[in-house]
């Protein structure tokens, strides 16, 4: 009997200190990025940086093979060769306000989908496929960043043809005149 009341008390203690959490995850079916929304009341409208960047992603439909969200937190793979990859790296260079940090990486890559895959998902995107760049999206750390992983363990890249774009500082240097000194007389 005592047991039995042991054991109903520790299980009584574990329900009663649990919460529920609440979240929203999935397999994607095409590339996206949560887009948050900038503004106050009626005058609320989507950041314009991050729609960009979400509209550069969106227009590699051909390319992605899977990815997968967590409430705003986002991975898309994405398969092509370093000329393709250098193309949508430099499109998402040219957005006004946008960080990209680009990661190479010595894995070929594979695209992960944590959830479950319907059984009606289509056959040309099955779970696991291979990529040869990825790309992550957090939109509560900063929505204006993005990472993207280049796999060059992939034969489908050729390091020689990648091509990163320009990277440019943050803010302009300041002009400043240089003294050259005269170089030193050898001693004796």
């Amino acid at each position: 009997m005592r047991r039995c009341l042991f054991v109903a008390g520790v299980l009584a203690c574990l329900f009663a200190s649990t919460e529920l959490a609440h979240g929203l995850g999935g397999n994607l079916d095409r590339p996206g990025i949560a887009v948050p929304t900038v503004g106050q009341g009626d005058d609320k409208k989507p950041d314009a940086t991050v729609k960009a960047m979400h509209e550069a992603l969106s227009d590699q439909k051909d390319l992605f093979v899977g990815g997968w969200f967590i409430n705003s937190h986002t991975k898309l793979y994405f398969r092509g060769d370093a000329k393709q990859i250098s193309a949508a790296l430099e499109r998402l260079a040219k957005i006004d306000g946008a960080e990209i940090t680009v990661r190479l990486s010595k894995q070929a890559g594979v695209a992960q989908q944590p959830f479950p895959v319907e059984e009606s998902a289509p056959p040309e995107k099955p779970a696991d496929r291979s990529c040869q760049w990825m790309v992550e999206h957090n939109a509560w750390t900063t929505a204006t960043a993005l990472q993207v992983v280049i796999y060059l363990g992939d034969p489908a890249v050729e390091i020689e043809e990648l091509s990163l774009p320009t990277v440019y500082g943050r803010k302009p240097a300041a002009s400043q005149p240089v003294e050259l000194s005269a170089p030193a007389e050898p001693k004796p």
